[in-house]
């Protein structure tokens, strides 16, 4: 999947709604967050809004973990720090086509 049009967010528990704004806005965000401002955090406020979650934990350590879920369900996890969550889905404004 590629990522150049991707948005990348800073998540701490001050931004962590303009974060979650992103998300709903954006079809692809990477979202770099911070104890308090994590991927349950931002799977609370995005309640109603379905998107895929790909979580990565640990990250640098021999426990790296990354796990794919739906966003209703990544609520109801405790996640390892460090983290970072790829947000996927959401309206496009339209399905991209090949030139041609």
């Amino acid at each position: 999947m590629p990522w150049e049009d991707a948005r990348i967010v800073v998540a701490h528990q001050r931004t962590l709604r303009r974060a979650v704004n992103v998300c709903r806005a954006h079809p692809k965000v990477a979202v770099l967050t911070s104890p308090g401002a994590g991927p349950a955090e931002l799977a609370l406020l995005l309640e109603g809004v379905h998107r895929t979650f790909v979580v990565c934990e640990e990250l640098g350590t021999d426990r790296e973990q990354v796990s794919v879920l739906t966003s209703d369900k990544a609520a109801d996890h405790s996640w390892r720090d460090p983290n970072v969550v790829l947000v996927i889905g959401g309206a496009t404004g339209g399905v991209p086509t090949a030139p041609g």
